[in-house]
């Protein structure tokens, strides 16, 4: 599906991303400032929805190209797990309205990035887990997350749909299969010449041309660099700026 950087409704996402505030966060934890965009998209969690989805993780070890084309790792020798990297991948949760208890707040298991065990299932998941919400939280946060550990929903106990929008970031080192992007003013230019859809030849409409190298799915494998940077990791809550 592809992830729109430059619609109206999206103008809150874009603020943060360049914030001074979140920018050094971002260099701390990739050890840099050479990391790039991947994608912008979200969830939602209507009313009345009223069940814990699943724990899982937003990143696992290649498996093969059908079930593991995007947000894998592959170590050809055996050695080295996604779980044995400094983070790779990082996704920016922006909080929209309120997050309480009862509207339906991530659960966050702290130090599961590196872990190796398996992920528990609903049936099997302790008290402790299904109580480790990222709330309370103002309107305005952003909740900043290595996408490896493990995180699922909950309820949503209110009388409000519950969104959470996003941005998501690759560290220097790290690349996958990309759609290349197309800058807004040459995307115009197209749509002058006849085009009227918002995806020109495979390319994403975006405000600014893409920093990546584009590497279409179709055409090349997911990949990784050799050059590792030091890296820290943690899931923290930023208050809104005034």
């Amino acid at each position: 599906m592809p992830r729109r950087l430059s619609c109206p409704a999206q103008v809150f996402t874009k603020s943060w991303p360049t914030s001074s505030r979140l920018t050094p966060i971002l260099m701390a934890i990739f050890g840099s400032d050479d990391y790039i965009v991947r994608a912008a998209s979200g969830d939602f969690c209507l009313p009345g929805a009223v069940e814990y989805q699943p724990l899982h993780s937003d990143m696992r070890d290649f498996v093969d190209r059908k079930a593991t084309l995007f947000s894998s790792f592959n170590d050809p020798r055996g050695y080295l797990s996604i779980r044995d990297l400094p983070c790779p991948y990082v996704c920016v949760n922006f909080m929209p309205i309120d997050m309480t208890p009862l509207n339906g707040p991530t659960r966050q298991i702290p130090g599961t990035q590196h872990s190796r065990a398996p992920i528990p299932r609903l049936s099997e998941e302790p008290e402790w887990m299904r109580l480790s919400t990222v709330c309370p939280a103002p309107a305005g946060a952003v909740q900043i997350r290595d996408v490896r550990a493990w995180h699922g929903g909950t309820p949503n106990l209110s009388d409000e749909t519950r969104a959470i929008p996003n941005v998501e970031y690759y560290a220097p080192w790290f690349r996958e299969p990309m759609l290349p992007g197309i800058s807004r003013a040459v995307l115009e230019r197209r749509r002058a010449l006849g085009s009227k859809s918002g995806v020109v030849d495979g390319l994403i409409e975006s405000d600014t041309p893409c920093r990546a190298i584009a590497r279409h799915p179709l055409r090349r494998r997911q990949q990784t660099f050799s050059r590792v940077v030091p890296a820290r990791t943690a899931t923290r809550v930023l208050p809104g700026e005034p």
